[in-house]
């Protein structure tokens, strides 16, 4: 094949696959957007003493009792509805400094296809109790009545 002929394919091919990738472009996974909606009629109030399993700061989602808790700020029938995240002594919390394994208090509405929208998120402190060691039970000793 002569030099010309292949630079001639390759200069094709080039605006082949440029015209393909601005006409087909390719949206990854994590770019589809959901339809998320809170319908108090149809949803469960939900409350959970729990482990953060899992955590995405992202998308501001936690995963608790295997279930996908949602962290939000929506308007709901024009009211507000949005989570709080506090510490165990109900001062605001940023969402950033839990981790998993983090005992939580989690209370919210689980909507029918199984997703929480939390409306509180507080951080619980799990105190560690020291046990005191209960003396060893004395023996009775046979003692005989005297009256």
């Amino acid at each position: 094949m002569k030099p010309i002929k292949r630079l001639l394919i390759s200069v094709w091919m080039i605006i082949l696959l440029i015209g393909c990738a601005a006409f087909f472009p390719i949206k990854p996974w994590a770019a589809e957007t959901k339809s998320l909606t809170l319908d108090f009629d149809n949803s469960d109030p939900v409350e959970y003493h729990a482990r953060i399993m899992e955590i995405d700061y992202e998308k501001a989602q936690l995963v608790v009792a295997e279930d996908p808790i949602l962290v939000v700020d929506l308007m709901v029938r024009g009211e507000r509805f949005a989570t709080q995240v506090t510490d165990a002594n109900g001062k605001p919390k940023p969402l950033a400094s839990f981790k998993a394994g983090d005992m939580v208090l989690i209370q919210g509405f689980k909507n029918s296809d199984g997703v929480v929208f939390a409306s509180l998120i507080q951080d619980l402190i799990l105190k560690k109790r020291k046990v005191k060691q209960v003396p060893k039970a004395m023996q009775k000793r046979n003692r005989r009545y005297k009256p």
